[in-house]
């Protein structure tokens, strides 16, 4: 035979956790079928507890006898608000159709609705879970990409210093160095400009490869997005 122990929270008419999964805590021992049926029906009546739209106390019959209902005719052809009878209605009662008490048809109605109800449940929180992994991949790519382009925007910032301040290098010249040079036929202050101009163009090839890089992870964002 088996056991059951279920930890359940009362008051909120639901599972304490919120992977449905993780709700039910089983602790079984050898014991019995029939303990455990009971618990699993125990369970889902709990969980699973239908709940009516309609207040049956406001529910009329058809004569407007202002009585509880307490009857269902099972016709088709009778439209169905007018399906209902109270006690004073049977008392004049002609007709084929089937008859049937209202608590017992509220009690089958109810039934079918937790046999549908167990296995939707379970996918709606399975699906669920698998959205919640979505949002947190979601959150940590933000993250991830806030401090790609921080980074990205500090570079930049630093580039675009560095290379105004190398332009005011190309306004700028010593009257003694640039003399030296011309008394000696030597132009080594163009050397150094042409040296200045290859260090620009290396820094700019790092940034096209880095820039391509990053059209790159996009590309591939977009490509899972898709998916």
């Amino acid at each position: 035979m088996i056991v059951a122990f279920i930890i359940f929270d009362h008051q909120k008419s639901a599972f304490m956790h919120c992977d449905l999964m993780s709700k039910i805590r089983l602790f079984t021992f050898q014991y019995g079928s029939i303990y455990f049926n009971n618990t699993i029906n125990f369970i889902i009546n709990q969980m699973f507890k239908p709940q009516m739209i309609e207040n049956e106390k406001e529910f009329y019959c058809l004569n407007k006898h202002l009585q509880p209902c307490s009857m269902v005719l099972l016709d088709q052809k009778i439209e169905k608000k007018q399906r209902l009878w109270c006690n004073e209605c049977l008392q004049n009662f002609q007709a084929d159709s089937k008859i049937v008490g209202l608590k017992l048809i509220i009690q089958n109605i109810e039934e079918v609705i937790k046999k549908m109800q167990v296995p939707q449940m379970i996918l709606l929180q399975n699906t669920v879970q698998k959205i919640k992994l979505c949002i947190t991949s979601a959150q940590d790519l933000k993250t991830y990409f806030m401090k790609l382009f921080d980074s990205i925007i500090r570079t930049a910032e630093d580039w675009i210093l560095n290379l105004q301040a190398q332009r005011q290098k190309f306004n700028q010249y010593s009257f003694y160095d640039e003399l030296d040079d011309h008394i000696n036929k030597q132009n080594r202050n163009f050397e150094s400009h042409i040296k200045l101009i290859n260090n620009i163009n290396r820094s700019d090839n790092k940034v096209i490869k880095y820039l391509s890089l990053i059209q790159l992870e996009q590309r591939q964002i977009k490509l899972v997005i898709i998916l």
